[in-house]
């Protein structure tokens, strides 16, 4: 059977309509995804679009359930798109469920931007779920046998990506003059546990660290390939957005205020004169170690893509 006749369900039965829904959910979750970037998320301020070095953490997201609506019609791409849709389901239902608190806080009023994207969201998590019981007809995820190369190159990745989320990132440097010398300090932001107990700072982000270091245990596993690849992409596509924004923003970055920074540390505009302080910012091997492992991850796609047939 062709493409296209998999696509119009010629001679499926029944047994096509987890996949029909699948690839129904995605395509309108694509569409809803397009438009609600568009408009305005909170108030009257721009899409998601047109926030600058913002927009950076929603593309990824934005091609990500494009490219699963336009591959989970067809037979010989459903299992890529499943995965992906699978592997972003559990980090599109955190984002939603911790914006809609947001929203519930009485932070900032809801948008049309933002009640259409979530609308996406939630039904994102459907296409999973019903993407999931279409593979899982087909004897997924209970066939193995990916390989121990495959194997080893997974749990890496996993590993990779967990380190690079627990480090912190960014560093900014404070330095002042004292006593005639020049003395700084830093604040290192942002780690998954907070330093002083030990405890997660965010308890959705360590949830989400793990599922996405287990999907990618799976994405090795699996004898499925075209699965495997889609999964892996999934995961690559959590991790890119706070890629992009942190590069955009390391990039065009500028010192604070001279005089939010006097406030801050409540001096008069004569001693904070002779302080002569001044901010720097650079970014640390939490950062690195993540883009390694989604290269990492992307390339891994890439060679189970590549050996489907």
């Amino acid at each position: 059977m062709g493409d296209v006749g998999y696509a119009m369900g010629k001679g499926a039965g029944s047994g096509r309509g987890a996949e029909h829904a699948a690839a129904a959910l995605t395509a309108v979750a694509a569409g809803m995804a397009v438009a609600g970037s568009l408009v305005p998320q909170f108030g009257e301020g721009p899409g998601l679009l047109g926030e600058g070095a913002g927009a950076f953490r929603y593309v990824p997201e934005l091609v990500l359930v494009v490219a699963a609506a336009g591959m989970m019609p067809f037979r010989r791409t459903f299992g890529v798109a499943a995965g992906l849709v699978v592997a972003y389901a559990p980090f599109a239902w955190s984002n939603a469920v911790g914006d809609i608190e947001f929203a519930l806080s009485g932070q900032g009023g809801m948008g049309p931007g933002f009640v259409v994207l979530r609308t996406a969201h939630v039904l994102l998590v459907m296409a999973a779920v019903a993407a999931f019981a279409a593979l899982a007809r087909g004897g997924w995820p209970r066939s193995a046998g990916g390989g121990p190369s495959w194997a080893v190159a997974g749990a890496c990745l996993a590993l990779l990506g967990l380190l690079g989320e627990w480090l912190p990132w960014v560093r900014t440097t404070t330095t002042w003059s004292q006593d005639g010398e020049r003395v700084s300090d830093h604040l290192d932001c942002c780690t998954l546990f907070k330093e002083e107990v030990g405890l997660p700072a965010s308890v959705s982000a360590v949830a989400a660290a793990l599922v996405a270091a287990g999907m990618l245990a799976l994405a090795a596993f699996t004898a499925r390939r075209d699965v495997s690849a889609g999964l892996a992409l999934g995961v690559a596509c959590w991790l890119l957005p706070d890629i992009l924004s942190s590069t955009a923003q390391q990039l065009t970055w500028e010192p604070g205020d001279p005089e939010t920074l006097r406030q801050a540390w409540e001096y008069d505009v004569e001693s904070f004169r002779l302080l002569e302080a001044t901010e720097s910012q650079s970014l640390l091997p939490g950062m690195w170690i993540t883009t390694v492992s989604v290269v990492g991850m992307l390339l891994f796609a890439a060679g189970r893509a590549r050996r489907t047939g």
